[in-house]
């Protein structure tokens, strides 16, 4: 092969950072792939970090052992060309290849998923670094070599990392994104190659092809949106008028639109009684969602409303799919995340409302804490109520034990209703509940909502000392994902019987 038209020393560098910058834009887009099927838990999170980590621990080894044996400096570069190829075709059906393992649990699916994808390819790239140092260093210049190589090739994950988090996923989303990673190779490759015609034309062609040809994705019917935001995937979905708006692995709807009376016929609709148990008009939404209960209590109540969502994207949902006015003036809109806002409001409320869901069926733990219901029974009026949104998947779980051990050790007085608690921190009965819902029964919007609510509720009762979540110790995902498990697992038994 003829000798490259860029010095063999720079262009090594430059190699090196590009696929520094590659390893990591490449595992952080990753996560958006799995999100719609896998979901965002730690459990997807680890499985894809110690599955990149492991990659790079045999990529960083081969490459070493390889260069002791070898010393062809264009072999790199024959790597990163198959490396490109590889995950080209990866580029083209990784939407059908994640569909095809997303019947399986969480834990399974995402780590076949993550070693089909990206495991040979990181193995590739991480084989570049040691082999380079071998060729470019003499007896002694290794170590200066070696810090050279792997400071370029820290540099290079760094930048791909920051660019990835604030500039490639807010802005440009995971297909593009990933599309970058795949010219940045073909250059490497093709600058690696030249003056060679051959290589270099496949190079060339390797990358127009993905830059032409769209990846295979299913036709969804009756989706309106599909984006991805800097925190989540978001779909809204349209049947019969109905409109929905499904976050990551879609497993339940994050808000909805609302019918001529203003109720979405949902759970949402039980957030409505929380105001009819106290006389203020101040009310906080943790979980602001597209806005659907914000409209519903300004609507009924002529509520003062503050809605805390932490995606913009997804207040954007509201006012451009859901046709929701947030102009109202005594309606505001915070965009952060909940103990944040909770650490820097001074105002007081009469109803929080606790809504509160990272994209899928898994609840932040650490708004699942005594530390956290603290927090807010500071902000509630001394007669505030506090409602919830129980996942419902946790029913009749050690879960829910644990939920309502914890809202119980601040709030003492705990109701519940289908999967939707209310707390008081001052003794309250369910008679005077009762008597406080019962003067709205002449509304003919709300009295089927009330009729409803009361139908199923109950006091609830404290079940173990030792079953609280904390700060330092909230098992939120463990116990999820125990119980999605087990109920696949009797899926699964039904199907075969």
């Amino acid at each position: 092969m003829k000798k490259s038209i860029i010095p063999f020393r720079l262009l090594s560098y430059l190699t090196c950072f590009t696929t520094g910058m590659v390893i990591l834009v490449i595992e952080l887009a990753s996560f958006r792939f799995l999100a719609p099927s896998f979901g965002t838990s730690s459990y997807v999170t680890g499985i894809i970090i110690n599955t990149v980590l492991l990659a790079l621990a045999i990529g960083y080894y081969v490459g070493g052992y390889i260069s002791d044996h070898i010393k062809n400096p264009h072999l790199p570069y024959l790597i990163i060309l198959a490396t490109t190829v590889y995950l080209a075709i990866i580029y083209l059906f990784y939407s059908p290849l994640v569909q095809s393992f997303s019947q399986l649990n969480a834990i399974n699916g995402s780590f076949v998923v993550i070693l089909i994808m990206f495991f040979l390819p990181m193995i590739a790239l991480a084989f570049i670094p040691p082999f380079l140092i071998r060729i470019l260093s003499s007896t002694d210049t290794v170590g200066t070599t070696a810090g050279r190589i792997y400071s370029l090739s820290t540099l290079g994950s760094i930048i791909g990392g920051l660019l990835t988090t604030f500039v490639f996923i807010p802005y440009l989303g995971s297909q593009i994104t990933f599309l970058i990673c795949l010219v940045l190779l073909s250059i490497i490759t093709i600058l690696g190659f030249l003056p060679n015609f051959i290589f270099s034309a496949i190079s060339l062609i390797l990358m127009l092809l993905v830059l032409f040809v769209p990846p295979f994705t299913e036709k969804a019917e009756n989706v309106l949106l599909y984006k991805e935001s800097q925190y989540n995937i978001l779909k809204v979905t349209e049947k019969d008028k109905d409109r929905f708006l499904f976050l990551n692995e879609y497993m339940g709807f994050h808000s909805c639109n609302l019918d001529k009376n203003m109720l979405s016929n949902s759970f949402v609709d039980d957030y409505l009684m929380a105001p009819m148990l106290t006389e203020g008009k101040d009310i906080l939404i943790l979980g602001n969602g597209s806005g659907t209960s914000m409209i519903q209590m300004q609507h009924f109540f002529n509520a003062n409303i503050d809605g805390v969502e932490i995606d913009p994207e997804i207040t954007m949902v509201g006012e451009k799919f859901f046709n929701f006015d947030f102009s109202h003036e005594k309606m505001n809109i915070y965009h952060e995340d909940a103990r944040v806002f909770l650490k820097k409001t001074n105002k007081k409320y009469d109803v929080i409302v606790v809504d509160l869901f990272h994209g899928s069926p898994y609840v932040p733990f650490h708004v699942t804490t005594v530390e956290f219901y603290q927090m807010i029974q500071q902000k509630l009026k001394p007669d505030g109520v506090l409602t919830i949104n129980m996942p419902g998947y946790a029913q009749d779980s050690i879960l829910e034990d644990y939920y309502h051990n914890t809202i119980k050790e601040v709030f003492p007085y705990l109701f519940g209703s289908n999967h939707i608690l209310y707390a008081f921190f001052h003794p309250i009965t369910e008679e005077i509940i009762t008597n406080r819902v019962n003067q709205y029964l002449d509304d003919s919007q709300l009295s089927w909502v009330i009729i409803t609510i009361m139908d199923d509720f109950h006091e609830i009762e404290k079940k173990d000392e030792s079953f609280v979540f904390t700060d330092n110790f909230a098992p939120v995902e463990r116990y999820s994902y125990k119980i999605f498990h087990e109920r696949m697992m009797t899926l699964f038994e039904e199907y075969h019987n």
